[in-house]
């Protein structure tokens, strides 16, 4: 069995604007994270002003140096958490679109082949198990109907 047969794009309609929904909800998140942590450094600003340091004054060098600092430390979890999202819900829109796939598949097979050449499995890690034992007992009630029908018209 060839290693390198699997396709990474099963259903690229479904894939890529999941993927990329998934990654525009953490950059949401983070950026909500970062206007929240913003409104706290405006506050450490304001307090200053009402103890009257000057604006020269080594409070705001701090608060300033921490700013850039936590914003770096910000940008790099959002690039890390979007690409370690965008890697994960690529496999697990692979696992829902596999199964998807594969069905669409065997009832194009119906089309031109008995039932009983169109069972399906999915892989062991893919979701919807329960469709793939439906599918195959519905297609196990067609064969038997029409074996049924085909002795009755003998």
């Amino acid at each position: 069995m060839n290693i390198f047969r699997r396709k990474f794009l099963i259903n690229p309609d479904f894939q890529l604007p999941f993927v990329i929904r998934m990654i525009i909800i953490n950059l949401l998140t983070i950026g909500t994270l970062y206007v929240a942590m913003y409104i706290i450094f405006y506050r450490f600003n304001f307090l200053g002003n009402e103890l009257g340091f000057e604006s020269t004054h080594e409070y705001y060098k701090f608060i300033e140096e921490q700013f850039i600092l936590v914003t770096t430390v910000f940008v790099a979890i959002a690039i890390s958490l979007s690409f370690i999202l965008g890697v994960y819900s690529f496999f697990l829109s692979h696992r829902i679109a596999g199964p998807l796939e594969n069905l669409k598949i065997r009832f194009k097979r119906l089309e031109t082949e008995k039932p009983k050449d169109c069972k399906t499995q999915f892989r062991k890690d893919d979701f919807f198990h329960d469709l793939a034992s439906a599918y195959n007992k519905h297609i196990e009630k067609t064969k038997d109907e029409d074996s049924s029908n085909e002795s009755d018209s003998n």
